[in-house]
């Protein structure tokens, strides 16, 4: 599987990012002190997190994601003004939120990954994980030392990848599991098959808008997986076999990812990329259907005033 764009790992690094709970991010660019005096926030949008995962806006040394996770301000070259930049503080074990001399803090890096575990995040959840495992993943190497901008994109490009693989969905209906027939000598059934396949469609479409109305993606979900089933169950032409099975296959695979739309509170990566998965998913249907579509009517299938016939030459 490929990597996903800068833009979708940048979307990921947001959403990781926002699940430590260091940094609110909003559009206003302004610095807002906690209970404690320290600047919580340096305010840069979501998008400038997702438009480039290599940009370090205060040119400090740390990337603006990187300011993020340590709640840095990713628009300050010292956040807590006492004289040194963020990035030597962090890498003299000294606490960039409070100003110095006095401001040891070795425990800085123990203290974030801490602050994960108080997100109202499914513990189980992708985003949990993941935000742990980059976290920890990040502060471990750092530990040798600074790390390269080679060093940052493999990390990026790795928790990516790993937040990606998580969500796979596996076809689950077999060739053996379909009847077919020769379409070229068997007109009733290819007449029959062309009404239940567009019924099928027919009955997706009407599901998705009724579900814009009163959205329930778990019903939404589990009816697609439905339909696939009745898919599945038709008799098939032997010519459309493969393209057949794989829109049924394709439809359950939906069925399970928009189902997934209901844990966007509890975990909002694994949201994220089903959303990814679900576009995926419907160019690949579009594509199927084409496909179903053009031989239908190079086998002569038309519809007409007396329902669906086939045009003999």
């Amino acid at each position: 599987m490929k990597l996903p764009s800068n833009k979708a790992s940048g979307l990921i690094l947001s959403i990781i990012i926002l699940s430590t709970g260091i940094i609110t991010y909003s559009n206003y660019k302004d610095q807002n002190p906690n209970e404690e005096g320290q600047v919580v926030a340096g305010q840069v949008s979501v998008d400038s997190q997702i438009n480039n995962t290599d940009t370090d806006t205060d040119g400090d040394g740390l990337l603006d994601w990187e300011e993020s996770l340590w709640g840095t301000d990713p628009l300050k070259y010292d956040t807590d003004d006492d004289g040194t930049s963020d990035q030597n503080e962090i890498n003299t074990n000294r606490d960039p939120l409070v100003a110095g001399p006095n401001d040891e803090n070795i425990d800085l890096e123990e203290k974030i990954i801490s602050q994960i575990q108080t997100r109202n995040l499914d513990e189980d959840g992708l985003t949990n994980k993941v935000a742990n495992s980059f976290a920890t993943t990040y502060f471990n190497t750092r530990s040798g030392g600074e790390l390269t901008a080679e060093q940052k994109n493999s990390l990026v490009n790795q928790i990516s990848q790993k937040a990606i693989e998580e969500i796979g969905i596996s076809p689950i209906y077999k060739i053996s599991s379909i009847e077919t027939f020769d379409a070229n000598s068997d007109e009733e059934n290819l007449i029959t098959y062309t009404d239940l396949y567009l019924a099928n469609q027919v009955n997706i479409l009407n599901l998705i808008i009724k579900n814009y109305q009163n959205p329930n993606y778990t019903t939404l979900g589990n009816n697609i997986i439905a339909i696939s089933s009745n898919l599945i169950s038709i008799k098939v032409p032997q010519q459309i076999l493969n393209q057949h099975l794989d829109l049924s296959n394709n439809y359950y695979q939906l069925g399970l990812v928009i189902k997934s739309f209901e844990r966007e509170e509890e975990d909002p990566l694994y949201a994220m990329l089903s959303l990814r998965t679900y576009e995926e998913l419907q160019n690949k249907i579009e594509d199927i259907n084409s496909q179903i579509s053009n031989f239908l009517e190079e086998s002569g299938i038309i519809l007409g005033d007396n329902g669906i016939e086939i045009k003999n030459d």
